[in-house]
């Protein structure tokens, strides 16, 4: 589905032309033992190895502003984590309590005792608006966490956070590069580590402990704080990278 750019309270400002990704890679859980590979199908992770552009749902909290959050193959700025990608773009509206929650889900078809390794390209960018015509650098913080599974059963595969860490759980601080000066230009540039262009890579993985379906979910939580908008922003790309049948 291509996207529809919307006009938004915050503007889209254009990238740059930056320096090569640094990536950083998470540890992979290693595979059980005396496992083969096997074919993945039935799953598949629609969008994630690039076939189509449908299979995931988007839905929007309370509170939101006309900012897109969607899957798309292009966007201002552009992203480094791969294509198609989903963008959380989408900031909370509220000014003192209210968070926005950006929820994208898929379903899975899985085959019990198969182990699915999961690839997850991740960026963030600073959330600059243009109120004041360039008043104010600061931005709010936001929150990702990905998990798999059904109902309240849910292996988390991914926490991270942009300026605080929601909760006491581990989380990777993604700290989106920052290039504003008060009263003047400011381009929202995604990265990670403070670098413009840098991907963090996650690689892990998910056992399956029967035949069914599970959910692939990529949450996105905007903390209130302005009445137009300035959450920092997220660029995230999964992949199915390969599926191992234990026990032989």
């Amino acid at each position: 589905m291509q996207e529809t750019h919307v006009t938004s309270r915050r503007t889209l400002l254009t990238a740059g032309a930056w320096a090569a990704p640094v990536v950083a890679v998470a540890s992979m859980a290693p595979a059980a033992a005396a496992s083969q590979v096997v074919s993945c199908a039935p799953t598949q992770i629609p969008q994630a190895n690039g076939t189509g552009t449908s299979g995931w749902t988007t839905t929007l909290g309370s509170n939101p502003n006309d900012a897109p959050a969607a899957w798309t193959t292009t966007a201002t700025p552009s992203p480094n984590v791969g294509t198609p990608f989903f963008r959380a773009f989408t900031d909370s509206a509220a000014t003192v309590s209210g968070a926005t929650l950006v929820t994208s889900t898929v379903q899975m078809s899985v085959v019990s005792n198969t182990v699915y390794t999961i690839r997850f390209n991740v960026q963030a960018g600073k959330g600059y608006i243009a109120a004041g015509g360039g008043a104010t650098c600061a931005t709010i913080n936001s929150t990702a966490i990905f998990d798999i599974g059904t109902g309240t059963t849910r292996q988390v595969l991914f926490r991270g956070h942009t300026q605080t860490a929601a909760g006491a759980n581990p989380s990777v601080f993604m700290n989106p590069p920052a290039s504003c000066t008060v009263g003047g230009p400011r381009v929202n540039a995604p990265g990670y580590g403070g670098v413009a262009g840098a991907v963090y890579t996650t690689t892990v993985t998910y056992t399956a402990a029967s035949t069914g379906t599970v959910e692939l979910r990529m949450r996105f939580t905007m903390a209130a704080g302005t009445n137009s908008g300035n959450n920092d922003d997220w660029y995230v790309k999964p992949t199915l990278v390969s599926c191992r049948r234990s026990g032989g």
